[in-house]
């Protein structure tokens, strides 16, 4: 019993954090018009947490091909998680894509 209480506040923790944070992330995204200004700035503010820090793979310096990009965006793969239109327009995800398959690898 005492497992099953470990386990039940352990997920409701996750749950509620992620609840607290999906309110918030919005605002991290875009810039004060809600625009974004290039690739780069959604690569920064969007990917760049965990594709920078070793959570998931590195992107830059790969060549990855935009259509490569842009469908595992939209669809997600593994632990990345799917971005829909309504977090991620078309025009937006073609400034990352592009992005992503020019921008050099990060030197470390």
């Amino acid at each position: 019993m005492k497992l099953f209480h470990s386990i039940f506040f352990k997920s409701l923790f996750i749950y509620i954090t992620v609840s607290i944070l999906s309110l918030f992330s919005t605002v991290l995204y875009a810039d004060a018009a809600g625009q974004w200004r290039n690739g780069t700035h959604v690569y920064i503010k969007i990917c760049s947490y965990c594709h920078d820090t070793g959570i998931g793979p590195e992107l830059k310096g790969r060549n990855l091909p935009p259509e490569y990009v842009s469908n595992i965006v939209r669809k997600g793969f593994r632990a990345m998680p799917a971005f829909r239109a309504t977090e991620i327009d078309k025009e937006e995800l073609q400034m990352l894509s592009i992005h992503v398959g020019t921008a050099a690898a990060n030197n470390q």
